[in-house]
Parts: C-alpha cells; structure tokens; sequence
C-alpha cells in the first residue's frame, strides 16, 4: 500500500477480495483468492488483517457464522447437517462446534433462547 500525507490508500483489489469473502455463498480459500488477485498468500493474508482488522480466514468464519444465524432464523435448527453441508463444514459436528465457538452455545440452544426473547416483542395477532 502506497501512503499519500501520512494516510494508506486502500487498494482496490484487496476491496474485492474482502467483498469476495463477505459475498460467498460457500467456502472460498484463501489460496485461490490470492491466486485470483495475483498476489501471494502471505501479501493478501498481510494486507486483508492490515485494512481489516482480522484475518481472511477469520473473516470468513464470521460471514459463515452470520449466514448459519440467519439460516437457523428462518428454517430453524431441525435442519442442522443441510446447513452444515450448504455452508462449507465437513460435517455437523464440525459446524456446531464453530458456533459454539462464536455464540457460546450450540445453534438448537441459540434457537430457542433468540426466539424465546423475540416472542417478548411480539405483538399479539
């Protein structure tokens, strides 16, 4: 990145990467990323936690982590193993395990309290 009065210019390509992450639908690793922008793994992985604050990898999991959230908010969490397959995991564990990680309990539990708590702003029919 080139500065310019002291600031860093953002580089256009690393912009399309981070919208590359936030958009997919599935899993797209960072190797083929960096390959796709030309650059090397190291310098995207460099750069991305340089503008972005955390990793491409991080950032993927946290889009990942948004994307289940809102799958379990519509379909529910009767349909955890198509959720996990649909989002990249290699199985159910795998994704539920991850979700612990970030919401500090398991996507059924989550489930059940958010809907829970929403049921308390709901007006009546």
């Amino acid at each position: 990145a080139k500065r310019l009065n002291g600031a860093v210019r953002f580089d256009e390509k690393l912009a399309g990467s981070v919208d590359a992450f936030a958009e997919m639908s599935e899993h797209v690793s960072v190797s083929s990323l960096a390959s796709s922008l030309g650059w090397s793994e190291r310098k995207l992985e460099r750069d991305f936690k340089k503008f972005v604050g955390v990793s491409p990898k991080v950032f993927s999991r946290i889009n990942r982590f948004s994307a289940i959230v809102h799958s379990l908010e519509t379909s529910g969490p009767a349909k955890l193993l198509e959720h996990a397959h649909n989002y990249g995991y290699y199985d159910q564990s795998h994704m539920i395990n991850e979700f612990r990680g970030f919401a500090g309990e398991s996507p059924t539990t989550f489930y059940q309290r958010s809907h829970r708590l929403s049921e308390l702003f709901t007006v009546g029919e």
